[in-house]
């Protein structure tokens, strides 16, 4: 399959696409184990959902399996609709709802069972829905540059990294098209993370500038093109 080759800030591409569609699930929306570093640091994801969500009129949805995050979380945003739950279990969880975007932002990576995700969110979907998942690439540089040193740069709590081809395979398996493909760089922060952070960010920033299939993440768009219980979108 034919690489795409769009860049994009990760943080703002989800904002500008959350910001057209009316009803939003954001799965993932504590960032756990980071919540409370990030929510202090103001780069929260669904901070930002939720502050531009009230402004356009949104209904926002957050939905998280940590209990103790979603808890936190719920104290810090007491206004804001924040579900606990299984995300392989949306109709369980979220029952009779439908939502125009559904947004899994660094989560399909941790998950025991990815086609199962996203057929729990075919069933969440309406008509014209979308999913937007961003993950970690394959084959960003700077897992191939620490392999070379004997170090296998995988986090403890990830079960699969994905590709372009593999994930068109997984949409196509589970009922979606891949419409879209952008690749992301490493969050700028972690350009003062100490030396190792330092040298990540040059080497994902000079190499993902010429190529970016070699950039530390991947976004894709999800569109449905099977229908789950159509009659009740």
């Amino acid at each position: 399959m034919k690489l795409r080759s769009f860049r994009v800030d990760r943080q703002q591409y989800l904002l500008s696409r959350a910001a057209s569609a009316r009803n939003v699930l954001h799965i993932g929306c504590t960032n756990s184990p980071n919540t409370h570093s990030r929510w202090e640091s103001g780069l929260l994801l669904h901070q930002h959902l939720c502050s531009q969500g009230r402004r356009l009129g949104q209904n926002i949805v957050g939905l998280d399996i940590d209990v103790g995050a979603v808890e936190w979380l719920r104290e810090k945003m007491p206004n804001e609709r924040i579900v606990c739950g299984d995300a392989h279990h949306l109709d369980e969880t979220l029952p009779g709802e439908f939502f125009d975007l559904i947004l899994a932002g660094d989560v399909i990576e941790h998950l025991p069972d990815p086609g199962r995700f996203l057929r729990a969110c075919l069933k969440a979907l309406s008509r014209d829905g979308t999913v937007v998942v961003s993950t970690i690439n394959t084959f960003g540089i700077v897992r191939f540059a620490k392999a070379c040193f004997g170090h296998e740069a995988v986090h403890d709590e990830h079960t699969s990294y994905y590709s372009v081809s593999t994930m068109d395979r997984l949409a196509k398996v589970t009922g979606y098209s891949l419409e879209k493909v952008g690749y992301y760089s490493v969050e700028p922060q972690l350009l003062w993370s100490g030396v190792n952070g330092f040298l990540s960010t040059i080497l994902d920033r000079s190499f993902s500038a010429i190529w970016p299939q070699f950039s530390e993440g991947l976004i894709a768009e999800l569109r449905i093109c099977e229908l789950i219980d159509s009659s009740k979108r």
